[in-house]
């Protein structure tokens, strides 16, 4: 891995884990079909991200890789096309830095759109690049956060 792009640990999942994770996606999985318009049919197992003090996730897409120019972005070439939603479900909220950036999107006052973890937050998302995006430095303490990518129909 190109520490460089990205500075995380991958931890396979307890069954405690599993078991909170479940019980949060199958509260919500009937809102998140009909916001999508799809059927969660089948997923990859859950994987448990860990920053530590400098970890960092460079803007990046799910489902593709990031094709450069002059150091710029300037399109995705589909890898994973089975990825086409993306959960996220965060664990902890004792860190510094660690925050989620969508790198492609603007509020309607051009701001960036940035979240900052809270322990129990969930966010689902498309996979594709419209929805690339970034983990900041991790500055202080540990980030947890699991993550699931969906295929739909």
């Amino acid at each position: 891995m190109n520490e460089s792009i990205r500075k995380t640990i991958l931890h396979n999942p307890t069954d405690k884990l599993r078991e909170l994770f479940h019980k949060r996606i199958n509260k919500y999985k009937n809102d998140i079909e009909k916001f999508f318009g799809v059927s969660l049919l089948k997923g990859t197992d859950i994987q448990i991200l860990e920053y530590k003090e400098g970890g960092h996730y460079n803007c990046h897409a799910d489902n593709a890789s990031v094709i450069m120019k002059n150091n710029h972005i300037v399109g995705y070439k589909v890898v994973r096309s089975e990825r086409k939603l993306t959960t996220l479900l965060f664990l902890n909220e004792d860190f510094l830095g660690g925050e989620i950036e969508f790198c492609h999107l603007r509020y309607y006052n051009n701001k960036r759109v940035i979240l900052k973890p809270k322990i129990g937050m969930m966010i689902v998302f498309p996979s594709h690049g419209l929805f690339a995006h970034k983990v900041f430095e991790v500055k202080k303490g540990k980030r947890f956060a699991i993550v699931k990518w969906w295929d739909v129909i």
